[in-house]
């Protein structure tokens, strides 16, 4: 039944896209500089024509004059998005074949860097457009009501009603300084989501204060001529939208570009990186000089796993980059300041569920605004992935996931942890148990499983056959058979820690959000609800512990600490914090 409704989904996309390109009136479709000099109407029929010759840049030049004159054109926007997406040598079709790839994969993850590189370059032209667009059409909509329809006075029983989950809710409470006293929830609904009751007149004065309203005319509102409003370009926003997400990911030094070394035993380098010389011009074009600022990105993935979920998939990284030298100083030190590489990618995880929850908002707008479902199958794939980025930070000293373990699994493919996460939380060493960095001193470079026994942080292997081998999540099956990978010989590698008759660990997502977002002084979530919820290492806290442990972060590295550790926790000592 679900594959029958991803094919109807995908012909009824089709059945639009192809009216969209009849329609010259739309982001994916057709329509294209003179001596026109302010003249918008003279500028506004160069760009046309431009286009409908072919002539995309120049119809992008014209674009961009147009909404330099007159920054409430929204025609102007709409056509540096059309002819950027061209110009770049991408057409609709190939734009939607790209999202469309089904439940079973991701767009792009599989396409070659100078591939992901053309359509990563083309969203630096498309996205930025749109998004401006959006906002203008926006907040007009805001203005039109707020200001031009009520002139300033407040409808005071007049409501706003928003359905979120708790984590968003708390996000959108701090991004508006809403007065949380004068909020009430007026449906608790299923699961976390509430239906929430915003009194009108504090969504007016956040307009007023933002936009700074004065008898009813706001000086920093971004209007529109409405010309082409949110239906115009719907879905062109959220193709644009989920592919943008996606490419930034695989960017993971940050420079604009994404290329890989060379595989080994490859002739043809030039589908990889610019080191190429007879492929140099064009990755010059899009930034990527190997000059001064090019660099490689790491082999980072997403993957879709035989569950249908979103993971990060690490495998590749420990092998893209020379990390010899960092192991041996964190044997001696274990706060060494980790790789720029390592940094640069801890950073993208965060930037990346911010994106994953941007991307939820433009799909819950195209839902909102069509009164339809999100098309490509993507809204509850992405939902589920939304805020769970973070358990994929590697080295970081810090308990991640929110099982009271740090830094416990390993970047080897395999749920060592039981977490129902594979390389969630993972330490920055070397995976192999036999390594000289594990030693018998029980350093372990600030890992623990809050046992009281170093040398439970080792990594052993094992035998799922073994009579002696535990299953070390609450869903024994799974543990067993799905999320350990056993080598030819049948071992497994868990954590030793694991093994202990008193170890179990919750799979439920949900749970371990919760608990890893609940980082403030006093805790929400109790020591003895984690235990009861989570289990995994939090059974071994006492409350001297979980005040050192996770509230003041004292394992984590210098700036990380700083940096995570909560505002309510930086000043309060011993067990106040928790009271």
């Amino acid at each position: 039944m679900k594959r029958r409704y991803i094919i109807a989904m995908y012909l009824l996309c089709c059945a639009v896209l192809l009216a969209m390109v009849a329609c010259s009136e739309n982001l994916f479709g057709s329509s294209g500089n003179s001596d026109c000099g302010s003249d918008i109407k003279c500028l506004r029929m160069d760009a046309e024509n431009a286009f409908r010759s072919g002539e995309y840049t120049k119809a992008y030049i014209a674009y961009s004059q147009i909404v330099n004159l007159d920054p409430t054109a929204s025609v102007g926007y709409f056509g540096m998005a059309k002819a950027g997406l061209w110009m770049n040598g991408i057409n609709p079709f190939s734009m939607f074949a790209q999202v469309s790839t089904g439940k079973d994969s991701i767009a792009f993850m599989n396409d070659l860097p100078v591939d992901q590189n053309r359509f990563y370059q083309g969203m630096r032209f498309i996205s930025p457009a749109l998004h401006e667009l959006e906002h203008r059409d926006s907040m007009t909509l805001h203005y039109d009501y707020y200001v031009r329809d009520i002139n300033g006075t407040i409808k005071k029983d007049t409501v706003f009603a928003r359905t979120m989950d708790s984590v968003s809710w708390v996000r959108a409470v701090e991004a508006n300084d809403f007065d949380i006293s004068k909020i009430t929830v007026i449906d608790n609904g299923e699961g976390q989501n509430k239906t929430y009751e915003i009194p009108l007149s504090e969504k007016l004065k956040k307009f007023i204060d933002t936009y700074n309203c004065n008898a009813g005319v706001c000086s920093k509102v971004p209007l529109s001529d409405r010309e082409f409003s949110y239906g115009t370009y719907t879905l062109g926003l959220l193709i644009t939208t989920v592919s943008e997400t996606i490419l930034r990911s695989l960017d993971t030094n940050g420079d604009g570009c994404i290329a890989k070394r060379c595989p080994e035993g490859e002739t043809d380098c030039r589908k990889y990186n610019p080191g190429a010389r007879e492929n140099l011009l064009l990755w010059r074009i899009w930034g990527c000089d190997i000059q001064d600022k090019y660099s490689y990105d790491l082999s980072i993935n997403l993957t879709v796993n035989e569950n249908g979920d979103f993971e990060v998939d690490l495998n590749q990284l420990l092998e893209d980059l020379d990390l010899d030298a960092f192991y041996a100083d964190q044997w001696n030190n274990p706060k060494t300041p980790l790789p720029d590489e390592i940094s640069s990618f801890n950073d993208k995880m965060d930037e990346f569920n911010e994106s994953i929850y941007d991307l939820m908002s433009v799909m819950g707008g195209f839902r909102d605004k069509n009164n339809s479902d999100v098309p490509l199958g993507l809204e509850g794939d992405m939902g589920a992935y939304k805020d769970f980025s973070k358990f994929y930070k590697v080295g970081t000293h810090i308990d991640e996931d929110g099982d009271g373990c740090i830094g416990e699994d390993l970047m080897d493919g395999q749920d060592n942890d039981g977490d129902g996460l594979v390389n969630s939380n993972a330490r920055l060493t070397s995976v192999d148990p036999d390594d000289q960095y594990f030693g018998d001193d029980g350093k372990m470079m600030g890992y623990h499983g809050m046992t009281g026994n170093k040398d439970d942080d080792k990594p052993i292997r094992i035998k799922v056959s073994d009579p002696a081998f535990k299953p070390i999540a609450n869903n024994p099956e799974r543990t067993r058979f799905a999320d350990l990978n056993p080598d030819e010989e049948g071992y497994v590698t868990v954590i030793k820690f694991t093994q202990r008759a008193d170890y179990w660990t919750s799979d439920n997502r949900e749970d371990k959000l919760r608990v890893a977002q609940d980082t403030m002084c006093p805790p929400k979530i109790s020591l003895e609800q984690r235990r009861r919820l989570i289990g995994g290492c939090w059974s071994n806290y006492n409350e001297d512990k979980f005040v050192k442990y996770w509230l003041k972060r004292e394992l984590a590295r210098d700036e990380d600490r700083d940096r995570r550790v909560h505002i309510s926790c930086k000043n309060c000592t011993g067990t106040g914090c928790l009271r």
